[in-house]
């Protein structure tokens, strides 16, 4: 992998104790000593682009979602009936129309080039935020969240802390103080770090939907996002034989095994706290599907099926293949590039979830 480091083989051995695992999960002795003596980085007054990619990501990030959800919870006195997660495909997807169509309460928590890692912390994070009360998941799963591309250091920061807590006190129940301190400390720190960004408001309506985006900024100013298309499916087949600089990733030639086992843990966390959640495929334009397909995407798509029929053996989901827009009603219209959703694409997607039985009311209700 472009990143494999002591640290992170540590924790994710350590995660096990931490969401309560079984016989098959317990960490060794050195892995907690590990996750303790974690040294997170520090906080710079300003970062420059380059550096802040690596440590922070890119907009939406981690931390910015973490400010933007502490903030929900905060505002709300409770956390949301439902947590969208997913990666920059899923940003669009509008809590407001959820709440109009449901009457539920929603956080849209996509976070931009997130893959399994991200999901795991997100969902980590509310679970410390709201002992006992783990939203109902929603996750809009890429085939390429299982990629070989550079762990950021605020996930491998904020896992860690996630880790350590847990660890010193496992039950939801007993340790309700001490996890929302640690929630509290690390809702602080995503504060300390926005370090010459742009601010989390400035990208993100307080329910998580996506603003100022810069595909809609494009095509407002009248970019030829045909071109843009072309181009990025381009790169998307290269990616599938070549590294990736963009991404920090070496070639996508198969399933990478650290991000199958952040999955696996996202999963077993979310069935600890009594959820279970509803992953469904993202789409993608179908240009893209006829060149990249061939190209490698298939055959990733196809071993991603089959690591999640395998995890459905031991863990409890609800899985929908929605790769091919034709599934939700959805057409080339309905993106921007390659794999971005438009808001009309969004909504059909929303359509598709609510038949899906997602955004439940009353999922914390008492």
């Amino acid at each position: 992998m472009a990143f494999v480091s002591t640290h992170l083989v540590a924790f994710v051995a350590a995660l096990a104790t931490a969401v309560g695992g079984g016989a098959d999960a317990a960490p060794d002795a050195a892995s907690l000593v590990a996750a303790r003596t974690y040294t997170p980085p520090p906080v710079y007054p300003v970062l420059s682009d380059l550096k802040r990619t690596g440590i922070e990501g890119t907009n939406p990030s981690l931390a910015q979602k973490v400010l933007g959800y502490d903030a929900w919870v905060t505002a709300h006195g409770g956390p949301p009936d439902t947590l969208i997660l997913g990666t920059s495909r899923s940003v669009m997807l509008d809590p407001a129309e959820i709440a109009r169509r449901t009457k539920a309460t929603a956080y849209n928590a996509g976070i931009s080039n997130g893959a399994a890692r991200e999901f795991l912390t997100m969902t980590g994070f509310a679970d410390l935020r709201s002992p006992g009360h783990l939203p109902q998941l929603v996750l809009l799963l890429d085939v390429e969240s299982f990629d070989g591309r550079a762990t950021t250091q605020r996930v491998r920061d904020y896992q860690q802390r996630i880790v350590v807590t847990r660890a010193a006190c496992a039950d939801p129940a007993d340790c309700s103080v001490a996890w929302m301190r640690s929630a509290r400390s690390i809702a602080a720190d995503a504060r300390a770090r926005q370090n010459g960004g742009r601010p989390y408001r400035e990208t993100q309506l307080p329910n998580g939907k996506q603003i100022n985006g810069v595909l809609d900024k494009l095509e407002r100013q009248g970019a030829d996002l045909g071109a843009l298309q072309d181009r990025r499916i381009a790169e998307r087949v290269r990616s599938y034989t070549q590294a990736t600089a963009t991404e920090g990733a070496n070639p996508y030639d198969h399933l990478y095994p650290i991000p199958k086992e952040h999955f696996r843990r996202f999963l077993q966390l979310a069935n600890a706290r009594g959820q279970e959640p509803i992953i469904v495929l993202t789409g993608m334009l179908p240009k893209c599907i006829r060149i990249c397909g061939p190209a490698g995407w298939n055959a990733r798509r196809a071993e991603v099926r089959a690591y999640l029929a395998a995890l459905g053996t031991r863990y409890d989901f609800t899985f929908a293949d929605l790769s091919f827009p034709s599934t939700w009603r959805g057409s080339s219209a309905d993106f921007f590039d390659e794999i971005h959703l438009r808001p009309s694409g969004a909504s059909k997607v929303v359509t598709k979830l609510i038949a899906l039985g997602a955004f439940r009311r009353g999922t914390n209700a008492g």
